[in-house]
């Protein structure tokens, strides 16, 4: 037998033996395909699995596990198809201080590309940045950007990825060397029951419905307390009205809930 023939997957062009049998004859760009293909279907089915049994978990049943998939896959086949962005984010460009101000270059194509600027607390800017977050630690990076805006005096966040290390590494040098200057406060609500498994959970969402960030919590059983660190600015009038919000939510006295600056205040 011959040590080369037609290439079995496009026909067009010689192959080489690609298996211990010789049995099957590939060029080098279809050999090259072929492994893409292996690699990118056990990372799919891994990642397959894993959603399904979180799903199972909740419930589903297989039909229902087939039938989304199958679903999904139509969706995804229709935005690959039209040339859309497969992410459901803009791709972050370029990121680097201007000045005193944080600007962000994003591209939805190499058609949309648009700028994004954000500054501290007491500048120009409407928005203040306060918390970058990384999703995964896969490439490329899904980042999500948390800042306060000051006009609508609410905590908002911008979604966007990365896959070039250097704008990566240029958007956490920006955003972590500095204080951006949005407060930072610890809520801790007192008097609880040992009952009240779910007050931080509760509290959580008291402060996100007020247009606050809410990040760590903790519940302390043998003191009865609750406690939330927050971002925002939290002005007379909100520490007013959060206050007695977690009152009347929680039932306890406004004396039993205490405000203090949080460890990330400048």
């Amino acid at each position: 037998m011959s040590e080369w023939s037609l290439c079995a997957r496009c026909g067009l062009v010689p192959g080489r033996p690609r298996y211990e049998d010789g049995g099957a004859f590939l060029c080098d760009d279809c050999a090259t395909r072929v492994e893409r293909l292996g690699e990118a279907s056990e990372t799919l089915a891994h990642t397959l699995m894993h959603w399904a049994r979180d799903q199972e978990w909740r419930g589903a049943d297989a039909d229902v596990l087939l039938e989304s998939a199958g679903l999904a896959f139509a969706l995804f086949e229709a935005r690959l198809l039209s040339g859309g962005p497969l992410a459901g984010s803009p791709q972050l460009l370029h990121a680097g201080m201007n000045g005193d101000s944080l600007e962000l270059t994003l591209a939805n194509d190499p058609t949309t590309v648009w700028q994004e600027s954000f500054g501290s607390l007491d500048s120009r800017h409407r928005r203040v940045p306060f918390l970058v977050v990384s999703q995964n630690e896969a490439h490329p990076v899904d980042l999500t950007l948390h800042y306060w805006d000051k006009r609508e005096r609410s905590t908002e966040s911008l979604d966007f990825w990365t896959a070039d290390e250097q704008v990566l590494t240029d958007l956490c040098e920006a955003t972590e060397t500095r204080r951006w200057g949005v407060p930072w406060n610890v809520v801790e609500v007192g008097g609880l029951k040992e009952s009240s498994a779910g007050a931080v959970e509760d509290l959580s969402e008291i402060v996100g419905a007020l247009g606050f960030f809410p990040a760590t919590g903790g519940r302390d059983a043998a003191r009865g307390t609750a406690t939330i660190e927050l971002a925002g600015d939290l002005n007379e009038g909100a520490r007013e009205l959060l206050v007695e919000t977690i009152t009347q939510s929680f039932a306890c006295d406004a004396r039993s809930v205490k405000i203090r600056s949080g460890r990330y205040s400048a």
